[in-house]
C-alpha cells in the first residue's frame, strides 16, 4: 500500500510541475512515468508531458483539457495546487520520488515473492529485484543480438547529418544530436563569426539557442541579419541601409522570422544554467560563446582554472550525451607560437586555453585561424583537428568583411566523406571563391 509520504511526494512533483510550466523539461528528463505509481497522478504526469513533447503549453487548463475535462479532474488539479506551496524545491521532490518509487517496486517485487508457486518464477522476480535496487533501477546493457536487430533496422533507413552550410565541414563531419563539437581560435579568428552563420543554417531546421556570454544581442543580431540577407556592414554599423537594402530585407522576412533561432544574453551564466536554459526552452542545438566564460558553478571554486574549464566541459559534454542536444563550444586558443623568421605556426588541440579536458570531451575540434596572421582581412583556414567518426583536414575560407560571410575557396577536387545537402547563401565573395552548391541533384557551379 502506498504511504501517505509517498502520496506527499507524488503531489509535490504534479503541484511543481503545474504551477511552474518552466520546470518542465528538466523534470521529464529526471523521472518517469512509471515513478508515479497512483494512476490520477500518472495520468496527470503523461497528460503533462504529451503537451510538451508535442510543443504545446502546459498549464492547468491544457492538462484539464488534454485529460478530457470534467468535474473530478478539476477538483483533483485544484487540490493538488493548494496543497503545493512552492516549486523551488522541486529537484528535491523528485530526488525523493524516485527513491520511494523503487522503494515500493522492491516491496512489490517481495510480496509476488512470497506468492512464488515455483522456483524459476522465483528466480525471475530475484532478477527483477535485483535491477530494480541498482544504482540506475534497471538494467542498460544491450545484448549483441539486440544490437544486430537494431543495427539492421538503421542501415536500412536513409540518414541525413546535421549541415552547416560549408561544404568542407558537411563533407567531413557525421555530426547528430547528441555531439559536442568545440570550435577554437585565438581573438578575432572569427569564431563568432562562423558560429552565427552556423547558426543560421541550422535554425532552419532545429531548434537552436545560442548562448552568448561576450557579445550583446544589439551586436549579435546586427551580424545575423548581415550575413543572412546579406548586407553591407559597414552600413548597418552607421544606419545608413539604402532603399535597395529595405527590399531585399523585406524580401526575406518571411525566410528571416522562419528561423527557430533564439539568442541569450548569458553573461554570468553557470553550465547549470545553460542547460536549464536549454531544457526549458526545449533546444535541439546550442552554441556557447566561449566556454572559459562559463562558470562551473556550485560555489566550489578551486582558483584552479584549468580545472573549473575542465568542470565546464564535462558539463556540457554530458549534456550533449543526456539530453541528446547538439552542443557546439566556442573556445579560446593559447597564443600563437612563432618561428624565427616572425611566422606563426598553426594551431594545434594543444593550444586549448587552460584545459585538455575539452579535447577530451569533445567529439569534433575545429580550429579557425588567418592565414596570414597579421592581416585582419585575410582567408581563414578550417582545420578539423578532431573527428571521432570522420576526417581530419583543412580547408579554406574566403573571408567577406563587408558581409559577414566565410565562403569555401575552391580547392583541388577530393572525394567527398559523405554527400552532403543544404544551402550557401549568396555572398560578395572575390572570383577566386567557389560557392559549394549543397544540393545533391545539382552539379557545382563556380561563382561568378
Amino acid at each position: 500500500m502506498e504511504t501517505k509520504a509517498f502520496l506527499s511526494t507524488q503531489t509535490a512533483v504534479i503541484g511543481s510541475l503545474l504551477i511552474a510550466p518552466e520546470i518542465c523539461g528538466e523534470l521529464f528528463a529526471e523521472t518517469r512515468a512509471e515513478d508515479l505509481v497512483t494512476a490520477s497522478y500518472r495520468s496527470v504526469y503523461e497528460a503533462a508531458r504529451e503537451l510538451f513533447v508535442s510543443g504545446r503549453p502546459v498549464d492547468p487548463l491544457t492538462v484539464l483539457d488534454r485529460l478530457g475535462g470534467g468535474a473530478e479532474c478539476r477538483k483533483l488539479l485544484t487540490e493538488i495546487m493548494d496543497v503545493t506551496p512552492s516549486a523551488a524545491n522541486w529537484r528535491e521532490y523528485a530526488r525523493l520520488l524516485r527513491e520511494q518509487a523503487r522503494l515500493y517496486r522492491l516491496q512489490q517485487l517481495g510480496a509476488a515473492m512470497q506468492r512464488a508457486q515455483t522456483l524459476d518464477e522465483a528466480r525471475t522476480l530475484v532478477q527483477q529485484a535485483q535491477e530494480e535496487g541498482s544504482e540506475q533501477g534497471r538494467s542498460n546493457a544491450v545484448t549483441v543480438q539486440d544490437g544486430l536487430l537494431d543495427f539492421l533496422q538503421r542501415i536500412a533507413e536513409p540518414v541525413r547529418y546535421m549541415e552547416f552550410g560549408i561544404g568542407g565541414l558537411d563533407r567531413r563531419l557525421f555530426a547528430a544530436l547528441g555531439d559536442f563539437i568545440v570550435i577554437g581560435g585565438r581573438p578575432s579568428a572569427g569564431k563568432t563569426l562562423l558560429s552565427i552563420q552556423m547558426a543560421d543554417t541550422l535554425s532552419k531546421t532545429y531548434r537552436v539557442g545560442y548562448f552568448s556570454l561576450e557579445t550583446g544581442r544589439r551586436k549579435f543580431f546586427d551580424r545575423f541579419f548581415t550575413q543572412a540577407v546579406p548586407l553591407d556592414f559597414n552600413d548597418v554599423k552607421r544606419h545608413t541601409l539604402k532603399e535597395d537594402d529595405f527590399g531585399a530585407l523585406a524580401y526575406q522576412k518571411k525566410s528571416l522570422m522562419a528561423r527557430q533561432l533564439e539568442m541569450i544574453p548569458a553573461g554570468g551564466y553557470s553550465a547549470a544554467d545553460i542547460q536549464a536554459e536549454t531544457l526549458a526552452r526545449r533546444y535541439q542545438v546550442i552554441f556557447v560563446d566561449y566556454l572559459q566564460l562559463v562558470r562551473s558553478g556550485g560555489g566550489d571554486k578551486t582558483g584552479n582554472r584549468t580545472e573549473e574549464v575542465g568542470a565546464v566541459s564535462r558539463a556540457l559534454h554530458t549534456l550533449s550525451q543526456k539530453h541528446n542536444v547538439l552542443v557546439i563550444a566556442l573556445a579560446q586558443l593559447s597564443r600563437g607560437v612563432k618561428t624565427r623568421d616572425g611566422s606563426e605556426v598553426a594551431p594545434t588541440v594543444s593550444d586549448l586555453r587552460e584545459s585538455g579536458q575539452i579535447e577530451q570531451d569533445a567529439d569534433a575540434v575545429l580550429l579557425l585561424y588567418r592565414t596570414d596572421p597579421k592581416d585582419p582581412q585575410s582567408d581563414r583556414r578550417i582545420k578539423v583537428a578532431k573527428n571521432k567518426e570522420g576526417v581530419v583536414g583543412a580547408f579554406d575560407l574566403a573571408f567577406n568583411g563587408k558581409t559577414q560571410q566565410l565562403v569555401e575557396r575552391m580547392a583541388m577536387p577530393e572525394a567527398p566523406a559523405r554527400p552532403f545537402a543544404g544551402n550557401v547563401r549568396p555572398g560578395d565573395a572575390s572570383p577566386s571563391t567557389r560557392q559549394i552548391a549543397l544540393d545533391e541533384t545539382e552539379q557545382e557551379e563556380d561563382a561568378g
